[in-house]
């Protein structure tokens, strides 16, 4: 896909905010928007207008509440990296994440912005490297397994970000890719811009 003069808005939490409010020479965060813009401006003449709409620590319900400064753009693309929250957040304080809202939910975002956008979703990952992590990772597949499920049998895009960076853990160990088992480091941020360009470009 030629992306010239393309409008994308990326609509996430942390990972895709990254700070972008807290410092003044990053309005585009520190991660892989950042990234991402940098490396278009680099391949495009004209290139694709960036809009960051990640706020840390939200989950799908934020979202929603979030929609309508996302759709104000009229984004040609909107890259959706949402679902970890919505899985980390209940468990840590003692509650059995729900799938079914969840996904009840990612459908609502997912219909409001196939309406009239391009929509790339992309799959949480989660690489623990810590007790509790570890005991959130089996939750986490069940959710991943049917967020795949649901995304497929509506046909919509979606890349399994796990499944690229594990790619590089497989070689170089979790901590390469993330910090804390949730949010990635700046080689992980920076695998995810490129999945994500590579992504876009061939498809």
């Amino acid at each position: 896909m030629n992306l010239e003069n393309k409008k994308i808005v990326f609509f996430g939490d942390s990972i895709t905010d990254t700070n972008k409010l807290k410092f003044e020479e990053y309005p585009y965060g520190m991660g892989y928007v950042n990234m991402f813009r940098a490396e278009v401006r680099e391949l495009y003449d004209n290139p694709p207008i960036i809009y960051n709409e990640g706020v840390g620590g939200d989950k799908t319900e934020n979202l929603i509440a979030r929609l309508s400064t996302a759709l104000s753009h009229n984004p040609d693309i909107v890259v959706l990296f949402i679902g970890i929250n919505d899985v980390w957040h209940p468990y840590e304080a003692g509650v059995m994440p729900n799938n079914k809202e969840i996904l009840e939910r990612l459908d609502y975002l997912c219909q409001e912005f196939t309406k009239k956008s391009r929509l790339i979703v992309i799959l949480p990952f989660l690489f623990p490297i810590d007790d509790f992590f570890n005991s959130l990772y089996p939750y986490y597949e069940s959710f991943k397994k049917e967020e795949i499920e649901y995304l497929t049998a509506k046909n919509y895009e979606y890349i399994d970000m796990h499944n690229e960076m594990d790619k590089y853990v497989g070689v170089n160990g979790k901590r390469s890719v993330t910090k804390d088992s949730v949010h990635p480091t700046l080689l992980g941020h920076g695998i995810i811009a490129q999945t994500i360009l590579e992504y876009l470009k061939n498809n």
